[in-house]
């Protein structure tokens, strides 16, 4: 303890640098989801600004903490007022305060836009980016895995936004090997096209898929819950460039969109690939959907059977209503199996397809929006919400949803508690208030139940969880906020030998602080603590203090940071972010007990040339059963380099 409190002193001594920041940490959220493919679209837009003059809705949406009353607004404004010269004008704008006015200006440009008026004008602007990542980790040093250590990435991408784009991303996890019976790792490639007169978009090779609200069709990432608590409806971005590295939520064919009129929209997909998993009788009893291959075990369940997809979207929007139809079919040459007594009203056989119809109306203050669909046996979901702004700094929003237990959709990632889209009904209920300077005010409170058996959990059962969170900026050096959130649960408890449930609440407080002292300069710190009161057993407690300190001056930008936790139970881990080499979100969640030290440069030698090195090293203070160590060493070396 008297480490942790010498290191406490020290943290309250950086209160008093309080500061900005960055607006990446901002994404940071309590959960195990991978955010990498969000956290790479809002890269982008960081890096290639969107020209805030001629950007369209859709460029706009992309902007996730952008909501549909504010965008529909900096339009508004635009159409009546003409262009759009700074930061100052978008104070003026309504709904658009000053953080948000603040978080919009680091991803736009006040600048003409370049149009192509013949052939030659095509490739111009154009960029070749070549990026190459490398990670060595002492605990992945087995000699019984059929690889080497070493984390590989590599992607090209030669692109002009809005008109074209060529990629390849490869990758090899650590200990898998590069080429193993035949079986190459990891590698995916896309050709995309845009804005072809009626031609909005054409893409050849993997690609992303997100409709509606994601009820049967969306193969990115959500969000989640998080502090940006208006944002609870998904933001569909139709058929898209696939750039992650996951293995298996994607699509791989051809997509296509046409504008059939100013109004009406048709997008269309087909996608053959194959997929992974465990035979059983020629018939397959689990779908294997993690990416890793180390050990012969894991090639016996690779490419065991392949998938068709079909689908497509017609969409209409007048003014501010849209609505859309939304199909998809698909077919497995083998037939899926549930052998579990929760898996019960999963998906089997061998075809299957959905159906839906969604919705989206923008009326003054007012927003509605939602999907319902139908799967081929006629079970039943919908999603439906609305966001009420009763004046320029209240927002109050409502999410129901309702999941039948029956309900089978393979490619549907909409807000849920649940593992998947089904067996689940609940109300999502929040608020944000901007109406104090400086100061930002958000909360929320979802209530569900799930009427059916989940894994480990033999009973239906309840659950609720709420979060509360200020934050205060006075200027763009400082910035802090504080958070509390809560969550009840049921599970499973054993007691004679005779299954029964019990419950636990969880109780997290996290306080995070940062400052720029000048243009070298800026720290930063969280604090994050959380306990576990449970129905049966004492309560267990997680912790966490990090400090990170920044230094950037010519070519070099360096960060130094130092964690030191303590979560002896897994569900007490505690989630902070960390400063990682570019292109890396790193989100982490510490369980056990010890301290973990880092530090990371970004260095540019070159014009266009970045150089990333990032070393860890994490002592475990008790030898968890988790764990075969205690010490961690970890290298990570990226490499950018921009061909304009």
């Amino acid at each position: 303890m008297k480490r942790i409190g010498t290191f406490f002193i020290s943290t309250l001594f950086t209160l008093f640098l309080m500061g900005e920041e960055n607006f990446m940490e901002n994404l940071e959220l309590d959960n195990d989801l991978d955010y990498q493919e969000k956290y790479e679209e809002i890269l982008f837009y960081s890096q290639n600004k969107i020209y805030i003059n001629y950007c369209s809705k859709e460029q706009l949406e992309a902007l996730y903490f952008l909501t549909d009353f504010q965008i529909l607004n900096i339009i508004k404004y635009r159409e009546k007022y003409g262009k759009i010269n700074s930061i100052y004008e978008l104070y003026l704008i309504e709904g658009i305060d000053k953080l948000t006015a603040e978080k919009l200006h680091d991803f736009i440009c006040y600048d003409e836009i370049i149009i192509n008026k013949n052939f030659n004008d095509f490739f111009k602007c154009s960029k070749h980016e070549f990026i190459n990542k490398m990670t060595l980790k002492s605990s992945n040093l087995n000699q019984n895995y059929l690889g080497s250590p070493l984390y590989e990435y590599f992607r090209y991408n030669f692109f002009k936004r809005d008109t074209f784009s060529f990629g390849l991303v490869f990758e090899k996890d650590a200990n898998e090997p590069f080429l193993y019976q035949n079986y190459l790792n990891f590698i995916s490639t896309h050709f995309m096209i845009e804005n072809i007169k009626k031609l909005k978009r054409l893409i050849l090779g993997n690609y992303k898929i997100n409709f509606g609200q994601g009820l049967i069709m969306k193969t990115d990432n959500s969000l989640g819950k998080s502090s940006n608590v208006m944002n609870i409806q998904n933001r569909e971005n139709g058929i898209n460039r696939q750039f992650s590295s996951n293995e298996t939520n994607y699509l791989h064919g051809i997509g296509f969109c046409i504008n059939i009129t100013k109004k009406l929209k048709f997008n269309s997909f087909y996608s053959f690939k194959n997929l992974d998993g465990n035979l059983k009788n020629n018939k397959i009893s689990s779908i294997k959907t993690d990416g890793i291959f180390k050990t012969k075990s894991d090639f016996y369940k690779k490419n065991t059977f392949n998938e068709h997809v079909l689908g497509g979207n017609l969409s209409y929007t007048l003014n501010n209503f849209k609505i859309g139809t939304n199909a998809i079919f698909y077919k497995y040459n083998k037939e899926l199996i549930n052998e579990n007594l929760y898996k019960k009203y999963n998906y089997d056989g061998k075809l299957g397809y959905n159906l839906s119809i969604d919705y989206k109306l923008v009326l003054n203050y007012f927003q509605l929006f939602g999907e319902t669909a139908l799967d081929k046996n006629q079970h039943f979901a919908t999603i439906n919400g609305i966001i009420f702004y009763p004046s320029q700094t209240i927002g109050i929003a409502m999410l129901h949803r309702f999941y039948s237990k029956k309900f089978v959709a393979p490619y549907a990632n909409s807000f849920c508690n649940n593992s998947s889209i089904k067996n689940e009904h609940g109300l999502f209920t929040s608020i944000n208030i901007n109406e104090f300077k400086n100061i930002g005010l958000s909360g929320y409170f979802d209530v569900y139940k799930f009427p059916f058996l989940k894994y480990n959990i033999d009973y239906p059962t309840i659950g609720w969880d709420g979060m509360f969170q200020t934050e205060f900026k006075p200027n763009s050096r400082y910035n802090m906020y504080f958070r509390y959130k809560a969550k009840y649960k049921e599970f499973n408890n054993s007691v004679d030998k005779i299954k029964q449930l019990s419950f636990y609440t969880k109780h997290s407080f996290k306080y995070n602080i940062s400052y720029v002292i000048n243009n070298h300069f800026f720290f930063s710190n969280s604090l994050e603590y959380n306990y576990i009161d449970y129905e049966i057993k004492e309560k267990n407690y997680g912790f966490a203090l990090s400090q990170n300190i920044g230094y950037k001056k010519n070519k070099i930008n360096l960060n130094v940071g130092i964690i030191i936790f303590d979560a002896k139970k897994y569900d007490n881990r505690v989630y902070l972010y960390e400063k990682d080499v570019l292109h890396t979100f790193s989100n982490f969640s510490f369980y056990g007990e010890g301290i973990k030290v880092y530090i990371n440069n970004k260095f540019f030698p070159l014009k266009n040339f970045e150089l990333d090195t990032k070393l860890t090293y994490t002592h475990l203070t008790n030898n968890y059963k988790t764990y075969n160590f205690t010490n961690v060493f970890e290298g990570k070396l990226l490499l950018k380099y921009i061909v304009n």
